[in-house]
């Protein structure tokens, strides 16, 4: 989980500008020990914790919902009630498969999540998932945490978030 936090972390910090955290004077190299890279998260005190679950994880695959997360506190743009998501990325943004997506599927089903947002590279993995479940979910594939952003993102600033 660190790992993927910190993952998140340096991207966001990578396309900052992009993502309107900075303004285009401002952007120079960053990395997580340069002044720039400071100060882009100086405002924040961030501390993100997971407390011990019940169910064990095979592997990482919060890293595209920690990113969301993390742009939507940044941006002050809310995340979409009625998604879920899941997958992994790397440092480029690219959404990286995961396992369980039947389960996670019929989890987000059972919670009345309509919205699932999935790695593109687990298309073939979604085929597991019963037709009765599958019928009432809208997923959406992934190949960049830019395609997760824009879908799971509310459009409006919310400067009370």
């Amino acid at each position: 989980m660190k790992e993927s936090i910190v993952t998140g972390l340096s991207w966001i910090k990578t396309n900052a500008y992009s993502l309107g955290l900075l303004k285009k004077s401002d952007v120079k190299v960053m990395s997580d020990t340069s002044e720039e890279g400071k100060e882009l998260l100086k405002k924040f005190d961030i501390h993100v914790h997971f407390p011990a679950a019940s169910v064990p994880k095979d592997g990482p695959s919060a890293g595209v919902t920690i990113t969301v997360a993390l742009v939507s506190l940044f941006c002050g743009r809310r995340v979409k009630a009625d998604f879920a998501m899941t997958g992994e990325m790397s440092l480029q943004g690219i959404v990286l498969p995961v396992g369980g997506i039947k389960e996670k599927c019929m989890a987000a089903h059972r919670n009345k999540v309509r919205n699932v947002i999935l790695p593109l590279r687990n298309r073939e993995d979604a085929k597991e998932i019963p037709e009765d479940v599958k019928s009432e979910l809208f997923i959406h594939y992934v190949e960049k945490i830019e395609d997760a952003l824009m879908l799971a993102l509310e459009d409006n600033v919310d400067p009370n978030l």
